[in-house]
């Protein structure tokens, strides 16, 4: 249900982009035409502005579901209880910094107050570092829930060792010289 959530949620988004796009290239010419005329009357300058606020609504509207998006999905990630692997992070990293630019992309446009974008700004900061700090929080969490197992060996784990255990990522490397105890770490970490 979540993914055609999703799905769904894409589609009206494209479909915002597209109306954004067309609305965006009119009002170009609209003000093309009115800067060649050099003569603006009143009745083109109210048309103008009042485009430019459909557009400025457009373009809020649009951040606005793409901001509901994120929070879904960062949402997701705080109640899954699990780690967060590296494909999924980027992707949601990923997310973020095309939301920024679009940010910028309609700020600098005009179509954006100084209170909306300040606004949108702190949240996409405050949404980079849920997702940046995630995981060390998890590991920390992780190592004080499961701390009575690793006291249980004759061999007490340092905290690399129990690093390597809790950390659950696709792919993971444990690096280390003989006798370091790397059997001891996969053992406790199956």
């Amino acid at each position: 249900i979540s993914k055609s959530d999703t799905l769904l949620n894409e589609v009206q988004q494209k479909q915002w982009m597209l109306v954004l796009g067309s609305l965006l290239q009119d009002f170009s010419v609209l003000k093309e035409n009115s800067a060649l005329r050099r003569e603006s009357t009143s009745t083109q300058l109210k048309v103008l502005e009042k485009y430019q606020r459909i557009l400025s609504d457009c373009a809020q509207e649009l951040l606005t579901q793409r901001m509901e998006t994120i929070r879904r999905e960062v949402s997701r990630v705080k109640d899954s209880g699990t780690y967060l692997v590296y494909d999924e992070k980027e992707r949601l990293l990923s997310g973020l910094k095309l939301f920024e630019k679009e940010l910028v992309g309609y700020e600098s446009e005009g179509l954006l107050n100084d209170k909306f974008t300040s606004s949108w700004r702190q949240e996409l900061e405050n949404q980079r570092k849920f997702l940046s700090d995630y995981n060390a929080e998890f590991i920390d969490q992780k190592k004080r829930e499961y701390g009575h197992l690793f006291n249980k060996a004759k061999l007490s784990l340092d905290e690399e060792q129990k690093n390597a255990i809790v950390t659950d990522d696709k792919h993971n490397l444990v690096v280390a010289a003989a006798g370091s105890g790397k059997t001891e770490v996969l053992i406790t970490r199956v």
